[in-house]
């Protein structure tokens, strides 16, 4: 399920979580959250770094090990920034990350990307034009359960 986690910033009011980690070695994670972790690189898929690998993953909801390798190669990419690990682990409490000095949740990353991709429809991600029915729907769900101003 797509969660939310209020941040406090007067910008961005809110993130889009996952609920299970989605990656490497994760076990039982939701559709849903599979969903939203392809929808970035579907999203992201164009003119940046490992773009190749990017391309590679499609809005299946099955973690394949395409998504495991742009998962991978965006938090190589963002090293220091990021959690090292494989997974798209969810964003606890309200930090951006597990504590002062620490690297950003790899959730938090998608999200500033999920801001600049879909900005003219933010926070409503569904009424992206690549955003598929299934997670669409899930995503409707979860705006509509959140008040957003």
């Amino acid at each position: 399920m797509v969660e939310f986690v209020p941040t406090g910033d007067r910008k961005q009011k809110f993130i889009f979580n996952v609920s299970t980690p989605v990656g490497a070695g994760a076990k039982g994670s939701s559709r849903a959250d599979i969903l939203l972790v392809q929808f970035y690189f579907v999203l992201h898929s164009n003119g940046v770094a490992n773009a190749d690998l990017y391309r590679k993953v499609s809005l299946t909801g099955v973690c394949d090990e395409a998504l495991i390798a742009a998962i991978r190669a965006y938090q190589k990419f963002n090293a220091g920034q990021l959690v090292q690990d494989g997974l798209v682990s969810r964003a606890q409490g309200m930090r951006f990350n597990s504590g002062p000095g620490r690297p950003y949740w790899t959730i938090v990353g998608m999200n500033f990307g999920f801001l600049s991709y879909c900005s003219a429809v933010w926070p409503r991600l569904d009424q992206h034009p690549k955003c598929v029915g299934e997670l669409g729907q899930v995503i409707r769900e979860a705006v509509g359960a959140v008040p957003l101003f």
